[in-house]
C-alpha cells in the first residue's frame, strides 16, 4: 500500500513499500499514530458522495 504524502503527514508511522517489500514500524500496536492538528487541515468535503448515505456531515453514523 503506497500512501500519499498527505496521508503520511496526518498518520505518522504508516508502512512503507520499498523494492516490493512492506516495511512496518516497531512501535506498539500497528505503529501508526494520528496528528489531529494536521488532520484538521484536510476536512472532509460537504458532500463527498459515498459518505452521506452512512454518515451525516458531522460524522455521526446513520442507522439503516
Amino acid at each position: 500500500m503506497n500512501f500519499s504524502e498527505r496521508t503520511r503527514e496526518v498518520f505518522p508511522g504508516c508502512q512503507t513499500m520499498e523494492n516490493g517489500y512492506m516495511h512496518i514500524h516497531d512501535a506498539p500496536g500497528f505503529g501508526v499514530d494520528i496528528s489531529a492538528e494536521l488532520a484538521a487541515k484536510y476536512p472532509l468535503p460537504e458532500n463527498p458522495g459515498y459518505w452521506t448515505p452512512v454518515r451525516r456531515p458531522d460524522g455521526t453514523a446513520v442507522r439503516p
